[in-house]
């Protein structure tokens, strides 16, 4: 089986947008830039579309400027613009957003101390440093 993953860092370019499929999946729609490194650097933009219970968070925690880890499946699509161009886009299917800046809320002014990631089946490792036997 073979598969394709990409891995980016960067910054909601606008709050995440909540769509529903016509068969009732919901998904959040995201635009993510991504900065260039050295001199002559451009910035890349991803759409990303991240589905379920995971879209909901991101629509409900994330919005313009919270950077964000993203791991997914990249697809390369086709499309005309406006002006009749042949355009071309990377979109990620997302399998994993990591947020690492808070949301934001009235009351908070700094953005650049990260979440905290905890997961619900995170589980402490039981032995101490000096129970290991080297």
């Amino acid at each position: 089986m073979a598969m394709n993953q990409i891995m980016v860092r960067g910054r909601l370019g606008r709050d995440p947008e909540k769509k529903t499929t016509q068969g009732g999946q919901t998904l959040a729609v995201m635009n993510i830039a991504v900065d260039g490194r050295g001199k002559n650097a451009k910035t890349m933009w991803y759409r990303v579309s991240v589905w379920g219970k995971q879209g909901d968070t991101c629509v409900q925690y994330l919005t313009k400027g919270s950077e964000v880890i993203v791991v997914g499946e990249p697809q390369l699509n086709e499309f005309t613009d406006k002006n009749g161009t042949q355009r071309q886009a990377i979109e990620i299917n997302a399998r994993e957003v990591d947020f690492l800046s808070k949301a934001n809320s009235d009351n908070s002014s700094d953005q650049s101390e990260p979440a905290p990631a905890v997961s619900d089946d995170f589980q402490p490792v039981g032995a101490a440093v000096n129970d290991f036997p080297f």
